[in-house]
């Protein structure tokens, strides 16, 4: 049996210490990162910082910085190495103290393994551009849930309604689309595909970056559209499907639904092969029902009744490949199939 140990990276201290994101080097070091500040995005000290645990060695090292946009809060960082053993760190600059307002930012580099903290070689803006496809997507997803107003209680629809109507805006700001991207989780990476899992508190959904060259140039999918649906973890089954697992964040109007509690709990979505009809969303419980699916993607479980939306098919549509620019950053741009 596997033995399991833990151990305290540095003392407690007063900061606010949160999102943290580790990797393992090829050399056997293990490499950790999080953010950490007087606070989240409100604090302008916030900063990502790391430490080292170098292979067969009990300790961490002392924390080390990372990432700092001096007078501006760095948070959500994410760690990962690509097929080509470059280690990356994404994470989000918080240009306006809200969440809505990051910025997708990226550094990588092959030197991180003999020297305490990494050495960056690249970095830039990660560009998010999502398209009119993404729009249309967004539009039709608010007119469904506009249609479901009569499930919620009179005294909750002008919040209810306000919420769709911010998303919808947002949707319609070329701007907004472009803001507001983070990441939480590492991507799935199967041969040199890389599914960089994206989400945005704005519009309260998840979106995919994929890149089918190790990570040199990136395309979108199309957005997971559902209530609170946010902070995606991926991961492949033995028969090839894709999932994502997502944090239940919840619209304003959801609580009703619980007999006035907040409710938090899963989704899930799944990505298969055969594409054929269309999908169906439900949120999830504390232990998502697992079945077969045919086509798309499906959320499972309990709670909300379904609802039937556009989901990620593989048919047709351009694929927008951005080459690595040092000045430019990298893009991602449309709403793209998901492709198992």
């Amino acid at each position: 049996m596997a033995a399991f140990q833990s151990a305290f990276l540095f003392p407690p201290n007063r900061w606010h210490n949160h999102a943290p994101s580790i990797v393992e080097c090829p050399n056997g070091d293990l490499l950790v990162c999080w953010f950490s500040g007087s606070g989240e995005r409100e604090a302008d000290d916030v900063q990502i910082l790391g430490a080292r645990k170098r292979a067969h060695h009990s300790k961490w090292s002392q924390p080390f910085l990372m990432a700092d946009t001096p007078n501006y809060p760095d948070c959500n960082p994410c760690l990962f190495i690509d097929p080509r053993q470059r280690l990356w760190l994404v994470w989000i600059t918080i240009l306006n103290h809200r969440w809505e307002g990051s910025l997708l930012k990226y550094r990588l580099t092959r030197a991180y393994q003999r020297q305490l903290a990494p050495r960056w070689q690249e970095g830039e803006v990660f560009h998010i551009s999502p398209d009119a496809k993404f729009v249309a997507k967004v539009e039709a997803y608010v007119q469904r849930q506009r249609e479901r107003v009569t499930q919620v209680p009179p005294e909750h629809r002008p919040r209810f309604e306000a919420y769709l109507e911010r998303i919808l805006q947002y949707a319609h700001d070329e701007l907004s689309r472009r803001l507001g991207w983070m990441t939480r989780q590492p991507p799935l990476i199967l041969g040199n595909r890389l599914w960089l899992p994206l989400y945005s508190d704005g519009f309260d959904c998840s979106l995919i970056a994929i890149s089918d060259d190790g990570g040199d140039t990136w395309r979108l999918s199309e957005p997971i559209l559902a209530p609170g649906a946010i902070q995606p973890t991926l991961l492949k089954r033995k028969d090839g499907t894709l999932v994502a697992y997502m944090r239940d964040n919840g619209p304003p109007a959801q609580s009703h639904l619980d007999g006035g509690f907040p409710r938090r709990g899963l989704h899930m979505e799944r990505a298969c092969e055969d594409h054929d009809s269309e999908p169906r969303q439900q949120r999830c419980g504390a232990r998502p029902a697992h079945r077969r699916v045919g086509s798309g993607l499906q959320r499972h479980g309990t709670g909300t009744p379904p609802a039937r939306r556009s989901g990620l098919h593989r048919r047709g549509s351009e694929l927008a490949h951005c080459p690595l620019s040092g000045k430019r950053g990298l893009r991602a741009r449309g709403a793209l199939p998901i492709r198992p």
